[in-house]
């Protein structure tokens, strides 16, 4: 998606805007192209983080506290909070 926005970008460089129909705009299109990049990149990370829940409860040889399953639960659905930075920063394996 990046090198979709900057093709488009370098096509209408000094050039005036295209007036495309239907109020569609050179603006709307940029938008358009980076909400679709925000999704394609969050689609891996989300289902990453689902398969760590899973492998971090399924194999634990101890307990695991259930503050590592809400956070990241949590960062699974792009909430911010305390514990999902813990879980980046923290996370040692084991």
């Amino acid at each position: 998606m990046d090198i979709g926005i900057a093709l488009l970008l370098k096509a209408y460089d000094g050039r005036p805007p295209p007036q495309w129909p239907g109020g569609f705009s050179l603006h709307v299109a940029v938008g358009l192209l980076t909400s679709l990049g925000q999704v394609a990149y969050m689609v891996p990370v989300t289902e990453g983080l689902g398969q760590l829940r899973w492998l971090w409860f399924s194999s634990a040889t101890r307990a695991r506290p259930l503050g590592d399953f809400v956070a990241i639960e949590q960062a699974a659905r792009g909430l911010p909070s305390y514990d999902c930075l813990r879980l980046v920063f923290g996370h040692k394996g084991g």
